[in-house]
Formats: structure tokens, C-alpha cells, sequence
């Protein structure tokens, strides 16, 4: 795969405690699933940017959040991105 295709996997990003419920309702065969909690959206922007996942989630709460909504911003107003689907869950 080139670092310019879109890699298979996705990102889910919530609260620590609600981790484990949420991953239940990933959908089938996602690929490799990369879990952060809501206080690492650095450490998942970083992740998003460099692996270019073609899913991220983020759990509703943390994504009304000015961090949630920061980070939401931010992967959408990156054109290599463009191809990512960002969901609320």
C-alpha cells in the first residue's frame, strides 16, 4: 500500500470508560481498529494524518465538545482526508 491510499482500519475516539461498549458496535471487519481515549485527540489526529483511516468515530458527547468539535474541523479540512467518513456514535 502506498502512503497516499487510504489504509484500512478505523479510528474510535471516546471516553475511556465507554471504549469497550462502543467497539461492540463497530462495523464488521473494519480492518485493524485503533482506539483513543477522549483526552488523546493529538495523539489520534496524529495517527489519523499518518495512517489516513477510511472511518473515524468519535462517541456524541466528545464530539459536541470544542475538543471533539476541533478535532472533527480539523480532519475535514484536510484534503488528503477528504476520503475519510467521520461518524457519531
Amino acid at each position: 500500500m502506498s502512503s497516499s491510499e487510504p489504509s484500512p482500519c478505523l479510528v474510535l475516539i471516546a471516553p475511556s470508560e465507554h471504549i469497550p461498549t462502543l467497539q461492540k458496535h463497530v462495523p464488521a471487519n473494519p480492518g485493524e481498529l485503533l482506539t483513543f481515549s477522549d483526552t488523546e485527540p493529538l495523539q489520534a489526529l496524529e495517527v489519523i494524518t499518518r495512517r489516513r483511516p477510511m472511518l473515524v468515530a468519535l462517541e456524541r458527547l466528545f464530539a459536541g465538545t470544542p475538543r471533539g468539535a476541533a478535532l472533527i474541523g480539523r480532519i475535514k479540512s484536510d484534503q488528503s482526508l477528504a476520503h475519510a467518513q467521520i461518524v457519531i456514535v
